[in-house]
């Protein structure tokens, strides 16, 4: 097969799955028009609440066309969908698909353990974890879903073992685009240069808490230490946001 239709190929797919399209498309139209949601899981009030949203967005962006026009409209709105798109699709694959995430047949995982090693702990610099509402805090926000964004960091700050459990840097977050097949035998996912060229990989130890029996596997699941994620949940009740 010509190379540069390969290249071609993967260009158009990663372009649409980076840089915002594909989620443009999926915020934009599919999510705000899927009546499928109405149908088959939430009801009908529900997507009645998103279709009078809908309606009241349309009525704004009206307005604004009437007043400034659709092209001074669409340079505004079109680079900051794209761009927000794109960073949104940026932050849920590194928190998720990255070397040493957790991915596990069923019968085969806990929830403590699917929820801390499933999800990244994204550290960014401060003032993106700030733009970001702390988001990067993914393993512990699966963990609790409860707790708001704010006291995300005093959950770190309280219990230090979480701080450790899959943290991605900015700069070593890069290195996830890679990643692409996930290896059964070490359990981790791999690159297609992993793939093709087996003998310059280097054999890596199966993570700790595959290596145990389910059964034990609430009390090791943070890094190996004594800490029990049970405990941990229980505790964050002080941290979830009032009703």
């Amino acid at each position: 097969m010509n190379i540069f239709y390969i290249i071609g190929r993967r260009g158009r797919y990663r372009s649409c799955r980076f840089f915002g399209i594909a989620r443009t498309n999926a915020s934009t139209l599919r999510d705000r028009l899927d009546v499928s949601t109405a149908l088959f899981r939430g009801g009908w009030w529900p997507w009645l609440s998103v279709m009078a949203t809908n309606v009241a967005i349309a009525a704004i962006a009206a307005g604004l066309i009437r007043f400034v026009g659709l092209g001074s409209f669409l340079l505004v709105q079109l680079p900051t969908i794209l761009l927000a798109g794109s960073i949104g699709v940026w932050l849920f694959y590194v928190q998720h698909q990255f070397e040493m995430t957790f991915w596990a047949h069923e019968g085969e995982w806990t929830f403590q353990e699917a929820a801390l090693h499933g999800s990244s702990h994204y550290d960014l610099p401060g003032i993106l974890r700030w733009f970001t509402a702390n988001i990067g805090v993914h393993h512990v926000h699966h963990l609790s879903s409860r707790i708001p964004y704010y006291r995300l960091r005093r959950a770190l700050r309280d219990h230090h073992e979480l701080g450790g459990v899959n943290r991605l840097t900015l700069l070593q977050s890069l290195r996830c685009v890679r990643l692409v097949l996930w290896d059964e035998d070490q359990c981790r996912l791999v690159s297609f240069q992993r793939v093709r060229l087996p003998e310059r990989a280097e054999t890596l130890p199966v993570p700790l808490t595959r290596r145990l029996p389910l059964q034990s596997r609430g009390a090791a699941v943070v890094g190996g230490t004594d800490l029990n994620v049970n405990t941990i949940v229980e505790t964050k009740l002080s941290l979830r946001a009032p009703r």
